[in-house]
């Protein structure tokens, strides 16, 4: 993530909220025409506080948009592995702006 796109994100009223459960499902919409089937497919992500068992939030993905989130988290998992198992500490990155409050 570069400096630009830290800088919005800490200036922005996004709240970031944790969540413990996911609930994914694949939702697929059809209509047949006079030739062939068309059909369109969404990805549904429903974030859930466990400990109250409330959700928290429900996004709606395109299979695109699913295919980058899969890559990205791989990707993510990776260096956050490799960072885990290293006995050297973490570099600190600051963001100038607002401290964030986790909320749920």
């Amino acid at each position: 993530m570069n400096d630009v796109l830290k800088q919005k994100i800490s200036e922005s009223n996004v709240k970031p909220y944790f969540a413990d459960e996911i609930l994914i499902s694949a939702n697929i919409k059809a209509r047949k025409t006079k030739k062939s089937v068309e059909k369109e497919g969404m990805i549904r992500l429903l974030f859930m506080n466990a400990t109250n068992n409330e959700p928290i939030s429900e996004i709606v993905l395109s299979r695109f948009t699913a295919e980058r989130l899969l890559l990205s988290l791989n990707d993510s998992l990776k260096k956050l592995d490799k960072e885990l198992k290293s006995k050297k500490m973490p570099n600190q990155t600051k963001v100038k702006g607002k401290k964030l409050n986790y909320m749920g």
